[in-house]
């Protein structure tokens, strides 16, 4: 490992033998531990990663939960894994915490992940005004699904 790796600590992907969780939020393979593996984004903006299982087939896994699981241990019942920072994209430890799914929704109405009326019609007028999904997106730093659902609820709400 290099240098930059020096602070960087790692756990095992519980389930997941050939695979370690590390302390700034990534996957590694136990083949290759100098390498992050490559994640890809679901429609929610949540990074995710096919592992081979201790079964011997390919799951697909989410790398917050990977990493939750790794270092805080399973979830408990009920629980859901929350982003504390509501950056879905910052999967370090201290970020994710398992908690309910209440708590977890007024963490993203208070970190800004959810939108609220005024914004949701801006949403539908800058969208009706030509403008891309993924510029409006990005204009209130929030996913693509999350302007989608915006504007579906603004032209709900117009509708007599």
């Amino acid at each position: 490992m290099s240098n930059a790796d020096s602070s960087v600590t790692f756990q095992p992907v519980p389930g997941f033998p050939g695979y370690l969780a590390t302390s700034d939020g990534n996957i590694r393979s136990r083949k290759h531990p100098s390498r992050n593996l490559k994640p890809a984004t679901d429609k929610h903006g949540r990074l995710g990663v096919r592992l081979l299982h201790e079964s011997g087939q390919f799951k697909s896994v989410r790398v917050a939960t990977a990493i939750l699981t790794a270092f805080k241990g399973p979830r408990p019942a009920g629980m859901e894994c929350c982003h504390s920072d509501g950056n879905l994209l910052n999967n370090t430890p201290d970020n994710l915490r398992w908690d309910t799914k209440e708590n977890n929704r007024l963490d993203n109405f208070k970190n800004g992940v959810w939108l609220g009326p005024e914004q949701k019609l801006q949403c539908l007028k800058m969208r009706l005004f030509g403008m891309k999904i993924q510029t409006i997106a990005d204009r209130f730093g929030v996913t693509r699904s999350t302007v989608s659902n915006a504007i579906k609820w603004a032209k709900l709400s117009q509708s007599p």
